[in-house]
């Protein structure tokens, strides 16, 4: 389910994210418009295949995007106000989507999760993110960020952060830590799993299998 917050521009947050599990609400924006255009992963994105068949989920991150660029004041307003409202002590930033929404105002997005995160203390954000603004980039402990590989391909990240990655078809899983939630077929959630919300030590990594309609382009 999304809740949708309105009066002169909406935003919609997610409230019942299945992997996600119960004590998280999320936020995202469209994949791929807001993702690094170096990223090698566009072929087998399965956030842009699941907007790709459901398209009130594509329209609402739209509106996300677009109030974001107009009205970022605005929306840091309203996602404070849910938050603290629904009282969910987990949040997700971009299920779908990166950080790169605007080349003029590059921090535009990044800043706004910072300063969130410092004015709800109480809550764990996590960002997966394959863009290297982020390096450098000074950090609340309550905002977990994991850099997305893909394959050989790293992002420009530095290391003091930890990392997930994909396996390809055929590749080896010995010695891999994979997600707990596929390793349980959905038992596991991230609400009742510490990895990525803090519990990963910098430089380890964290591997996915490939998931979505496009996860044989993986």
């Amino acid at each position: 389910m999304r809740i949708f917050i309105k009066d002169l521009s909406t935003i919609s947050v997610s409230t019942d994210n299945a992997k996600l599990g119960p004590l998280f609400l999320a936020f995202s924006v469209p994949s791929i418009i807001t993702c690094p255009h170096n990223a090698p992963c566009y072929a087998g994105c399965y956030a842009a295949s699941l907007e790709h068949m459901r398209p009130n989920l594509r329209n609402s991150l739209m509106d996300n995007l677009h109030t974001l660029l107009n009205e970022p004041e605005e929306v840091e307003k309203k996602l404070i106000g849910v938050i603290k409202l629904m009282g969910r002590p987990k949040f997700r930033w971009n299920v779908d989507g990166d950080v790169e929404v605007d080349a003029t105002r590059p921090m535009l997005y990044i800043d706004m999760m910072v300063r969130i995160a410092k004015k709800c203390k109480n809550v764990e954000f996590t960002v997966y993110s394959k863009s290297s603004l982020w390096k450098g980039v000074k950090r609340p402990k309550n905002l977990h960020l994991l850099g997305s590989k893909w394959g050989c391909w790293e992002p420009d990240m530095g290391d003091d952060i930890p990392y997930t990655n994909i396996l390809k078809d055929g590749e080896s899983r010995e010695g891999k830590h994979i997600c707990p939630n596929q390793t349980t077929k959905g038992a596991v959630t991230c609400s009742n799993c510490p990895l990525c919300s803090g519990g990963l030590k910098a430089g380890e990594t964290l591997f996915f299998d490939p998931h979505g309609r496009n996860k044989k382009k993986v």
